[in-house]
């Protein structure tokens, strides 16, 4: 059975479906990726999937379990998400950031353990912020912010990990050592990762399956072999693009005509 079990959902915003009828299932091992043109419904999806969108129909599971029958605490227990665009005003540090993560553990009074704070350093040292741990977050730029917000999600140790855009705002070798510290989580932590990605290259290069939306549609799911066909990027973006292997590293590469 798959960790996280998405079928047949309708929903959207003001009672305007965005997405339409759309299945699909991430598994413990795995990263899947989201692709598509904007409006397509990438980030309704992560939305619906972390609970903050309700559904017009159809339901989602994970492990085995209607995520509607999840309290908000036991959901964060199990489901972790870095969000778009997220806005902090007040002036907390970079490692009280990253120690929310663990607030779903503590009662309502209980300070951090020791283990607590050994996961929170761990976080902090795999995305890169740790030398950031005493700086206000309102001080730091914008790519900073994504890796320590990716901190705070990873201190959740949840069995699934929602991402939107996880590389937006980060530099190129911090989009490498993202990508990288993902493929790790997935495979060494047995964890499913569910991402949504704008670079075909990068979702190319690091999923193990795809999912390509288009109007709300699944256009294709399978590998990335699979989905990134021209047929299939012509239908979705409008664009005439050949796919070829990499000389240097074997990895799929899309390249626009």
């Amino acid at each position: 059975m798959s960790l996280l079990e998405v079928k047949g959902i309708v929903c959207g915003y003001g009672g305007k479906p965005v997405l339409n009828g759309l299945s699909l299932t991430a598994d413990r091992g795995l990263l899947t990726g989201v692709i598509g043109p904007n409006g397509s419904g990438k980030s309704t999806l992560i939305k619906a999937v972390s609970g903050l969108l309700s559904l017009s129909s159809g339901e989602i599971c994970l492990g085995g379990r209607r995520l509607c029958n999840y309290t908000p605490r036991a959901l964060a227990r199990c489901l972790a998400v870095l969000a778009q665009d997220i806005h902090i005003e007040f002036e907390f540090t970079v490692r009280e950031i990253v120690a929310m993560g663990r607030h779903p553990f503590l009662g309502r009074v209980q300070r951090e353990g020791l283990s607590d704070k050994e996961i929170t350093e761990r976080a902090m040292v795999e995305t890169d912020t740790l030398h950031l741990a005493d700086r206000s977050v309102t001080t730091i730029s914008g790519g900073e912010r994504q890796r320590v917000l990716l901190a705070r999600a990873l201190a959740q140790q949840a069995e699934l990990l929602l991402l939107d855009e996880p590389t937006s705002h980060l530099d190129i070798r911090h989009q490498v050592g993202t990508a990288r510290l993902l493929r790790h989580l997935a495979a060494e932590k047995a964890i499913a990762v569910l991402g949504v990605f704008h670079d075909l290259n990068l979702a190319a290069r690091i999923c193990d399956r795809l999912l390509l939306l288009c109007d709300g549609h699944v256009l294709a799911w399978g590998t990335p072999e699979e989905v990134l066909t021209p047929d299939n990027i012509y239908r979705t973006f409008g664009i005439q693009i050949v796919v070829e292997r990499s000389r240097h590293s074997g990895a799929l590469l899309v390249e626009m005509l």
